[in-house]
């Protein structure tokens, strides 16, 4: 998400082939909303170098030399699952492992640059959600508080579920975020935290988050088969899958 419009989106380009970095970086730099900020040749620079600038954007290649982009963008949504990943390659019989991991887009090549130009526009569209109407809008409910506890590095914490905003995975930890600016850090994994929650309206929203959809404000599309949401409290966003999106509309009785 860019905190302004005019706010350059970064790209990593992933590929073992110089020539299709070449004009995978030319074809990026004639947008000037975009910025090429690393290439890698293989996964494992990649990922040092995703660390190093965190882009928004990968394009990234499948057969590399030391191993599958689709486990690189694994490795890469761990870091950060909101990274939009594009895979740019010669294979179409990867295309379902592709969607696995929630990529943007899969672009066969050979393929047009218009095909790459499109898909910018619409990554740029979706990174600049302000400027777009969101398909839904809620309303904030109350709940009656319950306490989650959790150990942090100082301490033991005691949470009130109602405050809760969103959890999500941050590199290898989990983070709670709750009203009043509220951040607690811990190694308890979402899954070991979403058994001792309230699952009337603390749900599973996506493999790296947790949201509380009675802090949700705004829904927007966020790709193919995932979704943004926005709350009150936070500037902080998380992802919502189809089927999430589905037990959303369920709870608020939206067709």
């Amino acid at each position: 998400m860019l905190n302004q419009t005019n706010d350059k989106i970064t790209v990593l380009i992933l590929d073992d082939d110089a020539g299709m970095r070449l004009l995978l970086r030319k074809i990026v730099e004639q947008d000037d909303r975009f910025e090429c900020v690393a290439e890698a040749s293989c996964a494992e620079a990649a990922i040092e170098q995703f660390r190093v600038y965190h882009p928004h954007l990968v394009f990234s290649d499948i057969d590399l030399p030391d191993g599958n982009g689709v486990d690189s963008a694994r490795k890469i949504h761990e870091i950060d699952p909101m990274t939009k990943i594009v895979f740019v390659t010669a294979y179409e019989q990867y295309m379902a492992d592709a969607f696995s991991v929630y990529a943007f887009d899969y672009i066969v090549k050979p393929f047009d640059i218009d095909r790459v130009k499109a898909t910018l526009n619409a990554i740029y569209d979706i990174l600049n959600v302000t400027h777009i109407k969101p398909i839904l809008t809620v309303s904030d409910k109350n709940i009656a508080p319950d306490k989650l506890v959790v150990k942090t590095k100082e301490s033991y914490s005691f949470i009130n579920m109602e405050d809760i905003i969103l959890i999500q995975r941050e590199d290898r930890s989990t983070v709670i975020y709750t009203i009043n600016n509220g951040r607690y850090v811990t190694k308890d994994t979402l899954s070991d935290i979403m058994g001792r929650l309230d699952k009337s309206y603390l749900i599973r929203s996506h493999k790296s988050y947790i949201i509380n959809v009675n802090k949700i404000t705004d829904i927007y599309v966020y790709g193919r088969w995932t979704y943004l949401a926005r709350f009150s409290g936070t500037t902080v966003d998380a992802l919502i899958t189809s089927e999430s999106f589905e037990i959303i509309k369920q709870k608020y009785n939206i067709n």
